[in-house]
Order: C-alpha cells, then structure tokens, then sequence
C-alpha cells in the first residue's frame, strides 16, 4: 500500500464522517432501535401471550414413528407431484421435506429432544429472536446508506468535476477508485459493526436469553446444531455480504452513468431482490440461475433454501464472481479517456 492510496483512502473517509447525513444516519438508527424495540416487544408478547408460539419455529420429528411417518408422507408426495418433476419445475414441498427429513433423522440418531432445540432463524421473545429481528431493519438502512456514499463518492464527483482534480494528485485510477469504494466498506462494516453489538447488548438486556442450540440442515440434506451466537454470526455475515456486493454494484453503475442520481438503480434492485428470487425460485431450473442471490442462509433453514436446485457453496460462489466482475468491470470502466 503506498503512500498515494493512503491519503487518498484517509481523505474518502474523512468525507463520510464529515457529510452531515452520516449525523442524520446515526440519528434516524437510535430512532430505528427505539421505536423497534418497542415494536417487536408488544408484537411478540402478544403473540406467546395468546398462542404460545414462536415465529418461524418448526415442529421436529425426533421419535423414530414420527420420523417414519414424516418419511411416509414424502413418498406418497412424490407420486402425486410427478408432473412437476417431469416439467423440471422447482418444487419447494420437495426440498421442505428433505430437510424435515434430514432434520429428523439426526434427532433421532443422537437421541436428541426437540424441545431442547430451537429452528434456524427462529424470531421469539428472546434476546437471539430480537437480533434477528433487528437485523433486517439495521441491515436495510446501512445497505442503502452504503449505497448512496459511494454513489455521491463516484458519480457524484464524476458529475461535479471533483475526481479531474483528485487525479491531478500522485495517485492512479485504479487506486483512486479502490479508496472510494474501500473507505465505504471500512466505514458501513464498523457501523454495521456497532449496530450488532448494541442491538445485541439491548436484547441481553431488555429480553430473556435463549441459550439453546440451533438445529441447522446444509442444503435440505445433512442436519447439525449450531450455538445461538453462531446463529447471530452467520445471519451478521450475510448482511455483510449484502453491503459489499450492493457497493460493488453502485460503484460498476456510477462510473458507468457518471451521476450521483445513478444509486436509484441499486437500491431499486435492493429493495425488490427478494422478491425477484421468491418469483425466480418456481420457474425452470435453467432460467432461475439468471438472479443474483444473496440469502446464502436459506441453504440453512429445515424448509430448504429458496434457490433449492442451489448448494450453501454454490450461492457463495455466484456472489463471490458477481462481487469480482463488478469491481474488475467498474476498474475497467473507470480508466476510459472520457473519465475525468
């Protein structure tokens, strides 16, 4: 790292601190993690006050006469669904019970009670329920802050003839726009960061602890249990994942655009992914490939992941290329004669 990149790195973060959004951000989050809170205990109480269940929690079969019942019920929904495999088309019940399956066979094997577990991803009136509640909220608003930085750092300064000056300095193109998009990732990955520490010390504090172990199955067909903090981990990572390919995807089309408005695009295709990959999950094998997917954690759940024909590695291994063809692309882009 030579000295060029460094103060051009130091001079990309001191931009972000110094935006009076980055106040307005830190604000609008403590109002998230307040009115939330609030939110998610009313909710949540009500819910166990009335049925006594958890969100999202699956009943296992962890008798062998539930786990051959269980077995007994996908064979005969084979049979009826015959057309559907024929087709190719992607069949969701399939994979559910595959993984209910896989599930049940390993409570049994180690002589496991259900009630001593808890499903992936289940949200209850707990301190792990309330993180992962929170996540989705804190995740959404450093994603899109992310997005709108590096949009204003790149096609902003595009627009604003601000990077003509930048490059009249010591340093390359190449290592100008790696300190744009670095300085976005260094500063959303602390935020995000601190955020998961305090919403984690909010839940330890305000709700009861859940320390039981989590039940996870690897692509609908080998079952283990993880811990509650390993659970939280996992979830934290994906959101990470999420900020770096979103980023990468902002810088590609701001170069491209040269305009700070050009952040509508990614955040457009933020807010309607997971419903891109909902609709794309039912179509056919060949065709469901063309979606980015980022919720590499549905590969975890008991239900089967939403891209089922997709392993854990394969959805890592497609985000991985995605995130390096933008950056190589935004790299490739960035040094045309008209960039200036």
């Amino acid at each position: 790292m030579n000295n060029g990149f460094k103060c051009a790195y130091f001079a990309e973060l001191g931009k972000l601190l110094k935006k009076k959004r980055t106040l307005k951000l830190i604000i609008s989050l403590a109002i998230i993690i307040v009115v939330f809170t609030l939110l998610f205990r009313f909710v949540y109480s009500l819910l166990e006050d009335v049925s006594g269940v958890a969100l999202s929690e699956i009943e296992f079969a962890d008798t062998q006469e539930e786990l051959d019942a269980l077995k007994a019920g996908y064979e005969e929904y084979k049979i009826a669904s015959e057309n559907l495999t024929k087709n190719k088309l992607i069949d969701t019940t399939i994979y559910s019970y595959k993984a209910q399956i896989a599930a049940g066979q390993f409570l049994v094997d180690n002589n496991i009670s259900a009630s001593s577990i808890r499903s992936f991803g289940t949200v209850s009136l707990s301190s792990n329920g309330y993180v992962l509640f929170m996540l989705d909220f804190i995740t959404i608003v450093v994603v899109i802050y992310s997005i709108v930085a590096i949009g204003q750092l790149v096609g902003g300064e595009l627009t604003e003839g601000v990077v003509k000056m930048e490059l009249l300095r010591p340093i390359g193109r190449n290592e100008l726009l790696s300190a744009k998009y670095l300085a976005t990732l260094s500063f959303s990955t602390v935020l995000y960061l601190l955020l998961f520490v305090i919403i984690n010390i909010v839940g330890i504090i305000f709700f009861k602890v859940d320390v039981k172990d989590v039940l996870v199955v690897l692509d609908a067909s080998k079952a283990g249990l993880i811990s509650p903090i390993g659970e939280l981990v996992l979830y934290f990572i994906q959101g990470l994942i999420i900020i770096i390919s979103l980023v990468m995807l902002t810088t590609n089309v701001s170069v491209m655009l040269k305009k700070g408005a050009s952040v509508a695009l990614p955040i457009v295709i933020f807010l309607i992914a997971g419903n891109i990959e909902s609709m794309l999950g039912y179509l056919y094998v060949g065709y469901a490939g063309i979606s980015i997917n980022l919720e590499f954690l549905s590969a975890l759940t008991v239900s089967g992941p939403t891209f089922n024909y997709m392993s854990l590695f394969s959805m890592l291994a497609i985000t991985i290329v995605y995130i390096a063809i933008n950056t190589i692309l935004a790299h490739v882009l960035f040094n045309r004669k008209d960039i200036q």
